[in-house]
């Protein structure tokens, strides 16, 4: 008989096999806990920068195509010139910029355009993963059937990203100069971001510029003046090259606009508005029929092709340039002169400078006032307006001081002195970014992970450009930049 001699296990061998186990599956969870986590933080390095390419393409486009304005066969611009196909508003010390576009868009399978306004921003958002800034964009259609839409048609607000920490939209042309002109011989040079006159051009100017300004298709300033003639500046140079006397049958006595058409519009003394060739050099026509009021104030060109006209009551007149006649007229209802200057800003409304502290916003769609702007007002807006590129209001006024007035704050923000110690009562005007000049875009974003990983470490953002803010302080994110310089091809045409 054969017997097998098994020993059972002990109790403590058992405890040892089991604490070599535990050590074992320990350190197989421990390693695979540090697996998966660093798994995780690459992936989660591999989204934002995914999503930072694309979300940089996609504003690339829109920014690149900003200004495009649709022909048709004819060679007509069926919705009409663009007056602000690229506003930026800066943040300031804030996360983080706005930027909207304008441009038509054509379909070719429909074989119709249509008119776009493209905004993109970013509002703050909490979660359970904390506090952020997501991004929006919005599409509205400003044009349709070859015709301005009387209210826009407002799209869907869409979230194209989370987790930004700052978008920076820089124009380089920004620093471009704002033109001035004084109640004496003089025109004085401003820089907008550094609020002050940087020179003055006197050389040349045969006539005094206290009557509207103007930049041409082809890049000179043409000035009214105080005589029946318009001048012709080279801002370059920095001097008056010549004027327009032949066929002025009325004194310029107000605003200056160049329409869709290269001509030249000019408010007069008279119930005329005249309209001049600048190739030519001379006056060509006016608009008279059926004006009720005199055309002794500003001008400006809507989106929709037709001209306004302040006048020296309450009421702006719409005149088709086309029929050469007035078609309607605007009541503001506010009660207060608009005897200063007229522009059209990004929304579509149009703002009126008038004999009081107030600015109107005036709805033309409606054809009346919706509101003021007089919060803050230092000077009266008694002269002209003008939009910058920054989609602030720039106000001349009574003194040598130009107002810098926030039309989404509804108030004052700013004071620019021109330095050349004359009231400047003469027509203001930017630079005009149709003139043969490239304009780019530096666009910069910043994103960071969605979940904390690594040790705490200080962050410091980096100045693209002065005014923006800083950040420093101690953090769990993997954080990176994104940058593009963009061409926008068609403000240069």
């Amino acid at each position: 008989m054969i017997f097998n001699n098994h020993k059972a296990y002990t109790l403590v061998e058992m405890l040892v096999a089991l604490a070599v186990s535990a050590i074992i599956i320990a350190a197989t969870y421990a390693s695979y806990e540090m697996v998966a986590t660093q798994y995780h933080k690459n992936m989660d390095i591999a989204n934002m920068h995914t999503s930072g390419r694309a979300i940089m393409r996609i504003i690339e486009r829109d920014v690149r195509m900003a200004g495009f304005e649709y022909r048709d066969t004819d060679a007509k611009i069926p919705y009409g010139s663009i007056s602000n196909p690229l506003t930026i508003k800066d943040s300031g010390n804030k996360c983080c910029d706005e930027v909207t576009v304008v441009y038509d868009y054509y379909d070719e399978e429909s074989k119709k355009a249509e008119r776009i306004r493209i905004r993109y921003w970013t509002e703050p958002h909490t979660s359970n993963k904390g506090s952020r800034h997501r991004l929006y964009k919005q599409k509205d259609i400003l044009g349709r059937n070859g015709s301005v839409l009387a209210n826009p048609v407002l799209g869907r607000k869409e979230v194209m990203a989370d987790y930004i920490e700052d978008l920076q939209l820089v124009n380089i042309e920004n620093s471009k100069l704002l033109y001035a002109a004084s109640a004496d011989y003089e025109i004085a040079v401003i820089d907008p971001i550094q609020k002050k006159g940087i020179s003055v051009i006197k050389s040349g100017l045969n006539y005094r510029p206290n009557s509207g300004l103007a930049f041409g298709p082809d890049g000179l300033l043409y000035a009214g003046s105080s005589n029946y003639a318009i001048m012709i500046i080279d801002p370059e140079q920095e001097k008056g090259i010549g004027a327009i006397r032949s066929g002025l049958n009325y004194r310029p006595s107000g605003g200056l606009a160049f329409g869709p058409d290269g001509l030249l519009y000019v408010c007069t003394n008279s119930y005329s508005v005249m309209i001049v060739d600048p190739i030519q050099k001379k006056g060509v026509g006016a608009i008279s029929s059926g004006l009720s009021y005199r055309a002794n104030s500003d001008l400006a060109f809507g989106p929709n092709g037709l001209l306004y006209a302040g006048t020296s009551s309450d009421k702006i007149m719409i005149i088709d340039p086309i029929q050469k006649k007035q078609v309607g007229v605007i009541d503001s209802g506010i009660n207060h002169r608009t005897s200063g200057g007229l522009a059209f800003g990004p929304n579509g409304l149009l703002y009126a400078g008038t004999s009081s502290d107030k600015i109107m916003i005036i709805d033309p769609s409606q054809n009346k006032g919706v509101g003021t702007i007089g919060s803050g007002l230092s000077y009266r807006p008694n002269y002209y307006l003008e939009f910058g590129s920054d989609g602030l209001i720039y106000a001349g006024t009574s003194s040598d001081k130009i107002m810098i007035v926030d039309p989404i704050q509804k108030k004052q923000v700013g004071v620019i002195d021109s330095g050349i110690n004359h009231r400047t009562y003469g027509g203001i005007a930017f630079k005009d970014k149709r003139t043969g000049q490239e304009s780019l875009v530096t666009i910069n974003l910043t994103l960071r992970t969605k979940n904390q990983y690594g040790k705490d470490r200080q962050f410091k953002k980096k100045d693209y450009h002065d005014g923006n803010f800083k950040i420093d302080k101690t953090d769990k994110y993997k954080r990176d930049t994104f940058s593009t310089t963009v061409l926008v091809r068609n403000l240069a045409l």
